[in-house]
């Protein structure tokens, strides 16, 4: 049976001042070093055989935080940056409300409709084309072993949208993918289960003093 834990990287400066950020980046909060060790306290006892980053510089620290004192490579792979949301990147949600208002709001509502600006950014068909690819790398390499992925809220969205065999219609439902969040799938003969959906029992005792 291979295993596969899936995370989200912790809180960032970007975050905390509202800003979308998809393939730019800002560093992770002082909240969201203390996320990642909780994350790396919870899989302190695991046998990750691989971790693999998002090379983005939030999910790359929060993949470190979590390795610890393992000897393992981090990989970093491409197909997990988060969707490219073109010039929306680094503005917040009010600015893109205030002057991309029908394309924000068929984003929210309907992403199976959503359509990037002419030839920037990505569809979140784009998006579950290179998951799907990922996911089948991975499974066919790592058969029998337990990995890591961490990376960002659309990438995970899919991944289990994949998993729990639903469409891009339902990215939007519950639970929502949170910074530092946990998900385990198990893989078995082409067969799926989930043991954990997007998790976050191991951050609530985090204390900013």
């Amino acid at each position: 049976m291979t295993r596969i834990f899936l995370t989200r990287h912790g809180e960032t400066e970007g975050i905390c001042a509202g800003r979308m950020e998809a393939r730019l980046d800002s560093p992770l909060t002082t909240l969201g070093i203390k996320q990642g060790q909780s994350l790396a306290l919870r899989l302190k006892e695991e046998e990750l055989h691989s971790i693999y980053t998002s090379p983005s510089l939030r999910a790359a620290k929060t993949a470190e935080i979590i390795r610890g004192e393992r000897e393992i490579s981090l990989i970093k792979d491409e197909d997990l940056y988060e969707m490219d949301i073109g010039s929306w990147d680094g503005k917040t949600l009010d600015e893109i409300k205030r002057t991309d208002p029908i394309r924000f709001r068929t984003f929210r509502e309907k992403p199976e409709l959503y359509r990037r600006e002419m030839e920037i950014g990505e569809n979140f068909e784009d998006v579950q084309d290179r998951v799907s690819s990922f996911l089948t790398r991975i499974m066919n390499k790592h058969k029998n072993q337990t990995v890591l992925v961490v990376s960002h809220t659309a990438v995970l969205t899919l991944m289990m949208c994949q998993f729990k065999g639903k469409s891009i219609k339902h990215f939007w439902d519950p639970p929502m993918i949170q910074n530092a969040s946990l998900s385990l799938i198990h893989v078995h003969n082409n067969e799926v289960s989930i043991e954990l959906d997007a998790d976050i029992s191991h951050l609530q005792n985090i204390a900013i003093i």
